[in-house]
């Protein structure tokens, strides 16, 4: 029988799970115990646990406050409801994802809790109210049908927000002054209000159904990184007037672009990366003539002749000269998924 985990020292991190024995007091007594904590080493314990487990992992996260421990529930396991989590409330890091429609209150009484990923396999509306109570969350990620919008209107400390599958009225988050990370794959309402959001560093806009004008991004003076895909009615870029910081463009599917012109007007734009671009390699060429101060450029273009056209283009300009591909930047990930 197995020790209850697993170290995979290569990834630095240890799984806690059912999976590799039976968990107990004396699973976690070996973790507080091991070297490798010293480092920083992620944990991820992937069961609910029962009282005392759950004091042993409080006293894990007490332990060891600058290694990225995080419960994740999944759709194995068995428990009946969360109300063990009451014995963690310096958990930092919480995940579900599950068909299983878990009563959220007991979340109000995690009072250390900075990140909180729903991923829901179900139908059902979640009640997110409990998490207003935590005012240290930072890291908010919904996948789920919401029983009460209305709770966004609490959250202004949220530094980063990841909406899937919600149809959300953005006006609910225009005061979220400290919002650096934004992710809608989502029919939201009203998206035109996120330009009031300046303190935005990275914006992905990916399916979102009906939307046609992304003048707005044009406003997010701060905006350093932008990740646009498969907006099917989109036809023209912004025109980035006050986007003087934005460094990097990633521009995925979106096939109703055919003029890249604008993003001459960013001064510090460093990298582009496009996937099926639907534009002739001549026309990129002549394009990035004229931006020749690019660090490094990965252009996909929607046709695969025109794609490797467009590579000997490259090629003979020299951006990309010099340069490893895997110096290529892109950084849309939480505050807590570096």
């Amino acid at each position: 029988m197995g020790k209850g985990y697993i170290i995979h020292p290569n990834d630095k991190l240890i799984v806690v799970s059912n999976m590799y024995g039976e968990i107990n007091e004396e699973t976690f007594n070996e973790l507080l115990s091991v070297d490798m904590l010293d480092f920083k080493v992620n944990i991820v314990i992937r069961e609910v646990p029962d009282k005392l487990i759950a004091i042993k992992i409080a006293r894990l996260i007490d332990k060891y406050p600058n290694n990225f421990i995080t419960l994740h529930i999944n759709e194995y396991d068995t428990a009946e409801n969360l109300d063990s989590l009451m014995y963690i409330s310096n958990l930092k890091h919480f995940e579900i994802s599950t068909s299983k429609n878990y009563d959220l209150s007991i979340i109000s009484t995690l009072e250390g809790l900075e990140s909180f990923d729903y991923m829901a396999a179900h139908q059902s509306k979640v009640d997110i109210s409990p998490l207003a109570k935590c005012k240290k969350l930072e890291s908010l990620l919904l996948d789920c049908k919401l029983k009460n919008e209305q709770s966004f209107e609490s959250m202004t400390q949220l530094r980063a927000l990841y909406l899937k599958r919600i149809p959300l009225d953005m006006n609910l988050i225009k005061h979220y002054q400290n919002l650096e990370i934004l992710y809608v794959d989502s029919q939201v309402q009203n998206i035109e209000v996120i330009s009031e959001v300046k303190s935005i560093v990275s914006l992905e806009l990916s399916k979102v159904r009906g939307l046609k004008d992304i003048e707005f991004v044009s406003a997010l003076s701060n905006l350093v990184y932008l990740y646009l895909e498969s907006l099917k009615e989109v036809i023209a870029l912004p025109s980035f007037k006050e986007n003087s910081n934005l460094a990097y463009i990633y521009l995925d599917k979106m096939h109703g672009i055919k003029n890249l012109d604008n993003l001459k007007n960013l001064p510090n734009l460093k990298q582009i990366y496009t996937q099926k671009l639907d534009m002739l390699a001549q026309d990129v060429g002549v394009f990035l003539q004229d931006m020749m101060h690019l660090y490094y450029v990965k252009m996909l273009l929607k046709q695969g002749k025109e794609t490797m056209e467009l590579f000997d283009i490259i090629d003979k300009l020299g951006i990309n000269e010099n340069k490893n591909p895997e110096d290529f930047v892109w950084c849309l990930n939480s505050l807590y998924r570096v």
